[in-house]
């Protein structure tokens, strides 16, 4: 891992950052916390950041993103904790939760289904929320979050185009497209101008290779990731057996 640095700038179009190596190594880089949200208390409550709820597992960070995966088993009682920083998050698996709110446009306890695939985004920056969450159904709850930094920027180029490729919602900080291909299938070539994400939601083997000849393939898991960091074009292909659905984020 030495050749990481601590911008953690990914060299090449294309790969999965899962390990938890990285994850500890992208932590001890940025310094940006908040402090005034890591911990504190209301009407009695104790509530901590959402860095230190222990379900909400850190993986990577650099100066404009931190991503976070949520895991929720069946009956798990968060922390209380808080969202400062605007956050984008997709349901890679989908539970009933109930919502106990603390600070935030939620005035009572809520029951929230959440269905897999949805992606939502939340400007917490402008609205910050403190709240507990408690996974109220049969099954896992399982998300994968990611706090956008940056100030609020515009998205100049024309979306992206592809086969297999989507375009679902533009926030003010992203575009979020669908990706979905089938054993064998390609997106042809990307224009790949931006920073991105691409987040898993099925297992599947892909295979990348730019316009310069860079090849590379990547067996993803549910709530996997790649990045995608580098100018230029790169055509994304389904090498495995089943079908690869993932969210693609275009950051400006």
């Amino acid at each position: 891992m030495s050749d990481y640095k601590c911008n953690l700038g990914v060299r090449g179009f294309w790969r999965p950052i899962v390990t938890a190596s990285i994850a500890v190594l992208a932590m001890s880089c940025y310094a940006g916390i908040d402090e005034a949200w890591v911990e504190g208390n209301i009407d009695g409550i104790d509530y901590v950041g959402v860095r230190n709820e222990p379900q909400h597992r850190h993986e990577f960070e650099n100066n404009r993103v931190r991503i976070y995966d949520v895991l929720l088993p069946p009956g798990y009682i968060s922390l209380y904790h808080a969202h400062t920083v605007d956050t984008i998050y997709v349901a890679v698996q989908g539970a009933k939760v109930k919502i106990y709110p603390l600070l935030g446009s939620i005035p009572v306890p809520t029951d929230r289904p959440i269905p897999t695939g949805i992606v939502f985004w939340n400007q917490h920056s402008i609205k910050p929320v403190i709240h507990g969450v408690t996974n109220i159904d049969a099954h896992a709850a399982r998300l994968v979050g990611v706090e956008l930094k940056f100030e609020e920027t515009s998205l100049a180029r024309k979306p992206l185009s592809g086969e297999g490729l989507e375009l679902r919602d533009t926030h003010k900080k992203v575009r979020v497209y669908d990706l979905e291909l089938a054993p064998g299938e390609n997106t042809g070539e990307l224009a790949v101008d931006f920073s991105g994400l691409v987040i898993a939601l099925t297992e599947a083997t892909v295979e990348s290779i730019s316009d310069k000849g860079l090849r590379q393939v990547s067996a993803f898991e549910p709530a996997s990731w790649a990045w995608l960091n580098a100018p230029g074009k790169v055509t994304l292909s389904n090498a495995g057996a089943s079908i690869f659905k993932a969210v693609v984020y275009e950051l400006p």
